[in-house]
């Protein structure tokens, strides 16, 4: 079983404040034998050093990302750090970061490396892992998700990619481990022990398809979608009045995609939402990965999607569980679409879950989390626009 706390600190620039501010949500504290942190911190908190000085402060480690903007049992901001710390006499908790992933290409060895280490300190089976990969435009999370899923593929990944500002969600996205900050770097967490996570995930509507079935993915690689029908990516989607708009050859999170994988019998094994984030020549940067052979459908993405979606999410936990700890991710992008209402998500959160559970909620690069499972096979997988969100 584990016990769970929250702490807040919202000093910013003074390093002393900030340190009174934990200390005195520290000494309410009864630690367990065995404790980590799950760290939430707006990117100007590292920028200042109040992210060091608080991890060097703390007796236990941190692990997390940093993030735009969040929620806390009720206490909503932009400029938050929020530690949601995690203790068990039952559990154990083993974290860190791995080695520095490459712009671009293979991060296999660099994950399965750390996630090999990281089970060496652990003395009974994984339960949960707990992945926070950077928000890169080389990459993107089922690279991530594959490294480890190849080693075992019946553990349930959970997580987010880091993110910093709304109009560009690389920059100053930092990954988090004790006093260590990277911009390249894989933070995770693996919890053994006495845990029995739930998982739950929201994304779009079937009123919201705009365009069904526009095409094939027939050319792609990685992340970047090259073809549609056997014609550059670009071209297809201007001649079907589906070209993204771009401001700047800014990052943008214009164009919403569900991508549906089919097996050789035709039926759909896999239905992700996935966004065009960058142009790239004749193609387009996904935030996800792009399989050839997906079939793709053009979504209008709007405000009233992400409250019906959320409503679903939140109301479903409140039915199947009394209480508990739980952590949600909703996409940036679904912010956006929020417009002049950034926090109603947040706060529609609050309304439903009340004072029932200790919980998190914060903005997210891209969304990690499973979607189906059976006795001997979780599937993890990556998301984008979508809520998600984990509870025990």
């Amino acid at each position: 079983m584990i016990k769970s706390y929250s702490i807040i600190i919202n000093e910013v620039d003074e390093i002393e404040l900030a340190l009174e501010e934990l200390r005195s949500q520290l000494s309410e504290l009864k630690l367990l034998e065995n404790t980590v942190g799950i760290v939430t911190v707006n990117k100007d908190f590292v920028v200042s050093g109040v992210y060091s000085a608080v991890a060097k402060a703390v007796s236990f480690p941190l692990v997390g990302m940093t993030s735009y903007s969040q929620i806390v049992n009720g206490k909503i901001g932009t400029f938050m750090f929020s530690i949601m710390v995690l203790t068990s006499n039952d559990c154990e908790f083993s974290c860190g970061m791995s080695e520095a992933v490459p712009d671009t290409g293979d991060v296999k060895e660099q994950v399965q490396k750390c996630y090999n280490d990281l089970c060496s300190k652990l003395n009974n089976d994984v339960k949960l892992v707990f992945l926070y990969p950077n928000f890169m435009y080389g990459h993107y999370p089922n690279q991530y998700i594959k490294a480890i899923t190849e080693i075992n593929n019946s553990i349930p990944i959970f997580g987010s990619q880091s993110n910093g500002e709304i109009i560009d969600a690389a920059t100053s996205a930092r990954t988090l481990h004790c006093e260590s900050i990277s911009g390249n770097q894989v933070a995770m967490l693996l919890i053994s022990g006495k845990i029995s996570p739930k998982f739950y995930l929201g994304s779009t509507t079937k009123e919201s398809i705009m365009a069904p079935n526009i095409g094939v993915v027939t050319a792609a690689e990685g992340n970047c979608l090259l073809e549609i029908n056997n014609i550059k990516a670009k071209q297809f989607l201007e001649e079907a009045n589906l070209k993204p708009d771009s401001v700047n050859k800014k990052p943008i999170f214009f164009s919403t995609f569900i991508a549906d994988e089919k097996n050789e019998k035709g039926e759909i094994v896999s239905s992700v939402i996935k966004s065009l984030v960058k142009p790239k020549d004749d193609a387009y940067l996904f935030a996800c990965g792009v399989q050839v052979g997906s079939s793709l459908s053009a979504i209008s993405f709007t405000a009233e999607i992400v409250m019906e979606t959320a409503k679903n999410v939140m109301e479903q936990i409140k039915a199947n569980h009394k209480e508990g700890t739980l952590f949600i991710y909703s996409c940036l992008g679904r912010r956006a679409a929020l417009l002049n209402e950034p926090h109603k998500e947040f706060e529609l959160m609050n309304k439903i879950l009340g004072n029932n559970f200790n919980y998190t909620a914060t903005c997210s690069g891209g969304e990690i989390c499973p979607t189906s499972a059976t006795e001997t096979e979780i599937v993890n997988n990556e998301h984008n626009e979508t809520l998600i969100a984990c509870i025990f």
